[in-house]
């Protein structure tokens, strides 16, 4: 459904020496036009929240950052949004 808001949160068992990132993807035409194709890294804890602008199929990946040795520890794999 698009022009939404969509909640993502992790949850996870590490130290405080830990970070999570969050990679979010948009793919399409529409977010092509709007240049607002997407695929970094965005740091903001373990929640965040997405707008649902533009059509097609776009993904969001959680990963567990070790800040202390610049490790990742785990990552969740894609969550799969199809926005029509």
């Amino acid at each position: 459904m698009a022009h939404t808001w969509l909640n993502f949160k992790a949850t996870h068992s590490f130290t405080n020496s830990v970070a999570i990132r969050w990679q979010v993807v948009n793919t399409g035409w529409a977010a092509r036009i709007a240049k607002c194709l997407r695929g970094g890294f965005e740091h903001s804890g373990t929640e965040i929240w997405e707008h649902t602008l533009y059509k097609g199929k776009h993904w969001v990946e959680c990963f567990a950052v070790d800040l202390k040795h610049g490790v990742s520890l785990g990552r969740s794999g894609r969550f799969y949004v199809n926005i029509s």
